[in-house]
């Protein structure tokens, strides 16, 4: 993946703003970021907005440093984000017919659709 380097931060930078643009998930207070409820790690759910739960930077920080806790409220939700994990991406790519640069620029589509919306 190293030579997709630039392409990552990319939608990094897309997830962040996404996140910055909705309410925290715990409080309702305006987002700053975007926490991962799935790992960053885990390529196929990194740029998927049903993972990406936005926080407060302070409910980010608490929530790293494991005295503030959350669940995802909707079970069909949670349940495809753990089945997803458990598949990963090079499933994914093969049950798609995707290469990996086919599945960023994908990614990068459905961000932008959601940032455009």
């Amino acid at each position: 993946m190293k030579q997709y380097a630039a392409k990552i931060r990319e939608l990094d930078a897309l997830v962040q703003k996404w996140a910055c643009r909705q309410r925290s998930y715990i409080s309702g207070y305006p987002a700053q970021c975007g926490h991962h409820y799935i790992g960053r790690s885990e390529m196929l759910l990194r740029w998927d907005l049903r993972n990406i739960i936005p926080l407060t930077f302070d409910e980010h920080r608490l929530v790293h440093d494991g005295m503030l806790r959350f669940e995802i409220q909707n079970p069909f939700r949670k349940q495809f984000l753990f089945n997803q994990k458990n598949k990963g991406l090079k499933t994914y790519l093969l049950e798609e017919g995707l290469t990996v640069e086919a599945f960023l620029k994908q990614s990068k589509q459905k961000i932008v659709q959601e940032l455009e919306q």
